[in-house]
């Protein structure tokens, strides 16, 4: 079981340590006992369990590496999908101002129709206004001269002095100022 080199490095250390000790310098206090345990303990761990913590270190170290392939799968599909909405974005410009010079030359045919609709209703007022005012000013002309007609004979009267069939003056000269109103 043990073989001989074995046994002399057994015997080393074992006289090393009761040199070390008797010539004190190697002392026994708290934190000595705890590094020489604490050596101890990580010298037997990896004799007697190194491989199966090695083992289960390889076991979680493929699954943090399956983990962060996934992580950059997802990450670079992101990215292709942020850069298929930016390309969209892009070319979102070039839509913007294509709609903008339709709407502007509809804008402008919808002007220039109207300005000529506009054009001809206003053309079509003045021509009604100037056809209503000349009927209203035949028809005032109509009315003064039969005002005047009628009244003629009454300041012919009244000039000369006679009473106009029984009419007082005063009335006269209130239809009179009636015709010049």
């Amino acid at each position: 079981m043990f073989s001989n080199n074995k046994v002399r490095m057994y015997v080393a250390a074992f006289l090393l340590w009761c040199v070390l000790s008797s010539k004190h310098i190697l002392i026994y206090n708290e934190e000595t006992l705890v590094a020489l345990s604490f050596f101890l303990f990580v010298y037997l761990t990896y004799k007697y369990a190194g491989d199966s913590i090695g083992a289960s270190m390889d076991s979680r170290g493929q699954e943090i590496a399956a983990e962060l392939e996934q992580f950059l799968v997802a990450r670079e599909e992101a990215l292709l999908n942020l850069s298929e909405a930016h390309k969209a974005t892009s070319n979102l410009n070039t839509h913007v101002s294509s709609l903008a010079a339709g709407v502007t030359q509809a804008m402008t045919n919808y002007a220039n129709s109207c300005s000529s609709m506009v054009h001809r209703d206003i053309v079509r007022s003045i021509d009604n206004r100037c056809a209503y005012l000349s009927t209203i000013s035949a028809n005032t002309n109509a009315r003064m001269l039969d005002k005047l007609a009628a009244g003629l004979p009454a300041l012919v009267m009244l000039e000369h002095g006679q009473d106009a069939s029984g009419v007082s003056s005063n009335t006269l000269k209130q239809a009179l100022a009636a015709l010049e109103a």
